[in-house]
């Protein structure tokens, strides 16, 4: 099947190759969601106690960094996320040069990376402490993150493979990242080829299959042996456009006397 040209694009993505898909669970402010298709991330479950109690009143004090801290865990071990508090933490890196984490850094950067296409990451790119911003890890994770929002697919998984500790900080990160490139490809095709789903994802054979069955409820209509069919959605499913007229009737009435006059 001739797959439609793929209009739609993640933070600075080329138009041609990504897919807006943050839904509405997202907590990023920056998100904007993409009818049909979900991918946001959930707030954490202490998230209202934080909001009144850590990110309010005397914000940027150093007691507070332990405390964000505690809760940037909480938020790998539950899979949820929360772009304020982690942005406020590398606020409090900076103010506070000597408190910075390496390790913490690169988690909240390849956390905000699974709230694509909002445009946490980009954000979080601005506030890295000096001494961050040429750190090894992290512009990998800044090399791994423009493969992936350029839909270069095969770079961006070269990219894991060749660094693959960098990436170990969030379990299944791996995984999540590849529901997200799915769903570029759901938001695209009514069907491609597999070969095009497997070169995606990073997969083939029976992890492909496996992956495709398992972990992708909703976007995944049918797994064959050459091709993937993906589930209807309002991305992938002809539209027509309708048209209102703008002239009513009795107006179209007096001009046609007045031509005929």
């Amino acid at each position: 099947m001739q797959p439609r040209k793929e209009a739609f694009a993640l933070p600075y993505a080329t138009p041609s190759k990504t897919a807006p898909l943050s839904g509405p669970e997202s907590n990023s402010s920056m998100a904007n969601a993409n009818p049909g298709i979900s991918t946001g991330l959930p707030r954490p479950s202490s998230y209202n106690s934080v909001h009144s109690n850590v990110l309010g009143d005397g914000l940027y004090t150093q007691e507070k960094v332990k405390h964000l801290e505690e809760y940037l865990q909480l938020q790998v071990k539950e899979g949820s996320y929360d772009f304020e508090a982690n942005k406020s933490l590398l606020k409090l890196y900076l103010l506070y040069p000597p408190l910075a984490n390496n390790e913490n850094v690169e988690t909240i950067l390849l956390k905000a990376l699974l709230n694509l296409p909002a445009t946490d990451f980009t954000l979080l790119l601005y506030i890295l402490p000096e001494k961050l911003q040429t750190d090894e890890n992290v512009l990998t994770i800044k090399d791994a993150a423009e493969a992936l929002e350029t839909a270069r697919y095969a770079d961006f998984w070269s990219i894991l493979n060749s660094r693959a500790a960098v990436f170990l900080a969030i379990p299944e990160w791996k995984d999540d990242i590849r529901k997200i490139i799915l769903t570029v490809h759901a938001a695209t095709y009514k069907a491609v080829d597999k070969a095009h789903v497997s070169d995606g994802v990073g997969l083939s054979g029976d992890e492909l299959d496996s992956f495709l069955t398992a972990n992708t409820p909703g976007l995944v209509a049918k797994v064959e042996v050459d091709r993937v069919i993906f589930a209807p959605n309002k991305e992938n499913q002809p539209w027509v456009r309708k048209y209102k007229e703008k002239v009513d009737l009795q107006n179209m009435l007096g001009i046609l006397n007045r031509l005929a006059a």
